[in-house]
């Protein structure tokens, strides 16, 4: 289960790789999220 609504973005890990317990293996995408370059949303 994700915390946030989203697409998976880019793998962290190959397969095969080991990882450790709280690693992270995914980078997620949120879905509606506004980009932080300063420009404001629809009013």
């Amino acid at each position: 289960m994700s915390p946030v609504d989203g697409i998976v973005g880019a793998t962290l890990v190959e397969p095969g790789d080991a990882v450790e317990y709280g690693q992270d293996l995914v980078r997620i995408e949120m879905i509606g999220a506004v980009a932080s370059s300063g420009a404001e949303g629809p009013a």
